[in-house]
């Protein structure tokens, strides 16, 4: 029996130390190694994840009632390692909670961010988008003032051989005008020469006679 309360009393010596690494602040090493961002596993809510482990926890601690059958020599270092092991059980039962909360903190911040991703991500796409519609409206714009341009160079090409061709129908009827008022005056020119003569020659035969 001596030898059992040994026994409890170095099981609560390590709990006595585990509970001083837990009331350190300082998370166990699993409890440390947290999933990446984006990987978080599904949380169960905190309330039902405590009462588990306390369930757990507190099946395996004695009962006080337990130990009031045991011999009295060992009843001071058990109940000393009893109480340690609640207060073990009470630090474990503190950092459970701290870890859930900051599981679903962490939790929180991914999906924040997931979101935050996907709104950039389409923001992006529209931009993408719109800039490329900018550029076919840009495109389709040189394109119609392409043509413009070409079909005012028709126009005036046009327009001057228009003007060529009016000037040259002017010219042509200015040149016939005047043909026709140089012939008139060579055929009053010639019938008056004539009329000269013939008077000549009757005014010669006239004389002869």
């Amino acid at each position: 029996r001596r030898g059992g309360g040994g026994g409890g009393a170095a099981s609560g010596a390590q709990y006595a130390l585990h509970s001083r690494t837990l009331s350190s602040g300082r998370a166990p090493a699993s409890a440390q190694q947290l999933p990446p961002a984006g990987h978080l596993p599904q949380l169960q809510p905190t309330a039902e994840v405590a009462a588990a482990a306390t369930s757990a926890l507190g099946a395996r601690l004695p009962s006080v009632e337990s130990l009031q059958h045991l011999p009295t020599a060992a009843d001071g270092d058990l109940r000393k390692a009893h109480a340690e092991m609640k207060r073990a059980y009470d630090d474990m039962k503190a950092l459970l909670r701290k870890s859930m909360s900051e599981c679903e903190r962490l939790s929180e911040e991914v999906m924040r961010l997931e979101r935050s991703a996907r709104d950039s991500k389409a923001a992006a796409a529209a931009a993408v988008t719109a800039a490329a519609s900018e550029r076919k409206a840009a495109d389709d714009a040189r394109e119609q003032s392409a043509a413009a341009e070409k079909r005012a160079a028709d126009a005036r090409r046009a327009l001057a051989d228009a003007e060529e061709r009016h000037a040259q129908e002017a010219g042509t009827a200015e040149l016939e005008a005047l043909r026709e008022a140089l012939s008139s005056a060579v055929r009053k020119a010639t019938a008056a020469v004539e009329a000269r003569e013939a008077a000549d020659a009757r005014a010669a035969a006239a004389d002869g006679r």
